[in-house]
């Protein structure tokens, strides 16, 4: 088959899925891929030489509706196969990594074998790629909600492998809760218990650490490891926050179903009112900066001024190894990604966007005073972090209807 490759399978399956969807709704829906192991005809999702798990794992993503792919890619079929020893290696290396997969199962059901095997060996990483480059370095991704960053963790997955990744909420499994969200805004609410001390110090041994974690739980890491974040336009952030949630499962969080019942005018005066809209919008990136989700002290939003805030936010900017920006994401995104020793996407990348939604341009005036109310501190941390690290003129942050 010409062109097989994950990437391309991906966007195949993925297109299939959502146009199932579209055209056959309360119905059983149903889409069938071609062959498990068709390997006379290149249909084949089975691990490989070449791609290893990369069907696999292209299976996994379209199905759980994150998929990066935007396009078929076009690719380049070789004039000359390579040389055997190339093509014996990548064999060893598939079998070897097989065995030492059936030799690491064997003793995580052997709990004192393991315990004297980790006693004798450190614990360690390689993510080597396939033509000899040097290791991928260690990261630290604090991943503000709707910054754009789900596209780089997928590109993290892809990577360093699905299991040497966590993202999202993943890094509230240090905490002792049945409800993630819950836990998220347990300080402001008098809830639950903070953060154990450690914070992302407890993700140590996992070589991409990310999350929508707060700095407070990011410190431990971000000396140790190349350390980024993104900032977007606030008033439009908020924005693709609320459309994203109207597209969500309302069951899945309360936060879903509050946007889904609520105008945005309204959903905007929540954030001054009740702690659940708060903590997403109300200078949401000045917040996780300063101190935000998953902190050890225990501190909510109210126990600091805002000029509290937006100080400790500034301050804590040049803790990163790197800052960058919603609006000139791809030239930021390649940058971080080579510091990393990741090959940049040739294509256009995209991840939980909300194609088709209204922006800050094309809301009335009362709405964008709503906007402008709920992200001032995030409007001045903004343009510092922009002189900071781009030196140029700022991009107008303040929302302001069209002219």
């Amino acid at each position: 088959m010409l062109d097989a490759c994950p990437e391309n399978y991906e966007h195949w399956l993925a297109e299939s899925m959502r146009i199932t969807e579209a055209c056959f709704p309360g119905q059983e829906r149903l889409v069938f891929i071609n062959a498990w192991n068709e390997w006379a005809e290149g249909c084949h999702l089975e691990p490989d030489r070449k791609h290893g798990r990369g069907f696999l794992e292209a299976t996994l993503r379209a199905k759980s509706g994150q998929s990066q792919v935007a396009d078929f890619m076009r690719l380049e079929v070789p004039e000359k196969p390579g040389p055997l020893r190339k093509d014996l290696a990548g064999l060893l290396r598939y079998h070897g990594t097989r065995r030492i997969g059936l030799l690491r199962a064997w003793v995580s059901r052997h709990p004192r074998i393991k315990k004297v095997l980790k006693g004798l060996f450190k614990p360690a990483w390689r993510n080597k790629s396939t033509d000899g480059r040097a290791a991928l370095k260690p990261a630290l991704f604090l991943h503000i909600q709707k910054t754009a960053g789900s596209s780089i963790v997928d590109l993290a997955k892809m990577a360093y492998g699905l299991e040497n990744v966590v993202s999202h909420g993943d890094y509230l499994r240090v905490l002792q809760t049945s409800s993630p969200l819950k836990q998220e805004h347990a300080s402001a609410k008098g809830e639950g218990s903070p953060v154990p001390e450690g914070g992302a110090g407890n993700f140590r041994h996992v070589p991409f650490v990310s999350g929508h974690f707060g700095f407070d739980f990011a410190r431990p890491l971000l000396k140790e490891r190349y350390s980024f974040t993104f900032l977007r336009n606030p008033a439009e952030r908020i924005l693709s926050f609320y459309y994203f949630c109207l597209k969500r499962d309302p069951k899945e969080y309360e936060i879903y179903s509050l946007c889904q019942a609520l105008t945005l005018d309204r959903f905007l005066m929540l954030g001054f009112e009740r702690p659940l809209v708060r903590d997403h919008i109300w200078n949401n990136q000045a917040w996780q900066l300063a101190n935000g989700y998953g902190s050890s002290n225990g501190r909510d939003i109210p126990s600091y001024s805002p000029d509290e805030i937006l100080a400790l936010a500034i301050r804590h900017l040049d803790e990163f190894s790197d800052i960058g920006f919603v609006e000139s994401f791809e030239g930021d995104r390649d940058r971080i990604l080579q510091a990393l020793g990741m090959a940049p996407p040739k294509g256009k990348i995209v991840s939980n966007a909300t194609p088709g939604r209204p922006t800050a341009r094309d809301l009335p005036a009362s709405t964008l005073k709503l906007l402008d109310e709920l992200t001032r501190l995030d409007q001045e941390l903004y343009r510092a972090a922009w002189r900071k690290r781009k030196g140029s003129a700022v991009p107008p942050v303040q929302p302001a209807p069209k002219t």
